[in-house]
């Protein structure tokens, strides 16, 4: 593979993978973060196949999103504090709706944690909180509208710098803004991690497709992000 894998990834949502015996949405990590569908009838547990016929997983935008169980949470929340982090998704957004969240793992008073989303004017964010609740990440500049196709965004980052961070879209590098003054790693918040929904309070869903989610305790390379973007823009 010409990118990090799943034996390196924190969380790895491929729904190619299917589903667990007990219908949860595989995570095909060493860590076994499967997660618990809410808002999803069997037997697809909210599974379908694409118009390429890539497996996808789709979200309402309303009252669906998946949740991390009691002890994966804990088993994700034991891989911090994030001091690096790479996290990829292959998303089809239906709309620009403002926070419409990818993966949240976050709370609130004190911050603590890290979440990915889409935020205004079609541009994405990657931000954590360090031990002071101070956060740091980064915001992709101006880049043009993530709708109406598939996208593959790479974003990845140094945490406790606002120096270091990178973003790629459909395999092209962009420019980034810093996003706030944290000076430390990313700790672990309190909430269990959701994909396609805020951790701290059911809010800003996710309203789309996506075709995988990937987490890593490191920051992809050039090479590294463009390769993984080739692979997913011809298989979606």
């Amino acid at each position: 593979m010409l990118w990090p894998g799943p034996d390196s990834a924190c969380f790895y949502l491929d729904p190619s993978a299917g589903l667990t015996d007990g219908g949860l949405w595989k995570d095909s990590s060493r860590f076994g973060l499967h997660c618990t569908p809410v808002g999803y009838a069997a037997p697809n547990w909210g599974y379908s196949l694409g118009p390429s016929g890539a497996p996808r997983i789709t979200f309402d935008g309303a009252n669906q999103y998946g949740e991390f169980p009691a002890a994966a949470s804990a088993r994700f929340h034991a891989l911090y504090p994030f001091s690096s982090v790479t996290v990829a998704a292959v998303v089809k957004f239906t709309s620009h709706a403002v926070s419409n969240r990818i993966f949240a793992d976050y709370s609130a008073a004190p911050a603590r944690g890290m979440q990915f989303e889409h935020w205004a004017n079609g541009r994405m964010e990657l931000i954590g909180a360090d031990a002071a609740a101070a956060t740091s990440g980064l915001l992709e500049d101006p880049s043009g509208p993530l709708i109406p196709r598939v996208r593959v965004l790479v974003d990845a980052t140094i945490t406790s710098t606002g120096v270091s961070r990178y973003a790629w879209r459909d395999g092209v590098q962009g420019t980034t803004t810093a996003n706030g003054a944290g000076a430390g790693p990313w700790v672990a918040g309190a909430n269990n991690p959701r994909v396609g929904a805020q951790s701290n309070v059911v809010a800003s869903l996710l309203d789309g497709d996506l075709y995988f989610l990937g987490i890593w305790p490191l920051v992809f390379t050039d090479s590294e992000a463009r390769a993984f973007s080739a692979f997913w823009m011809d298989r979606c």
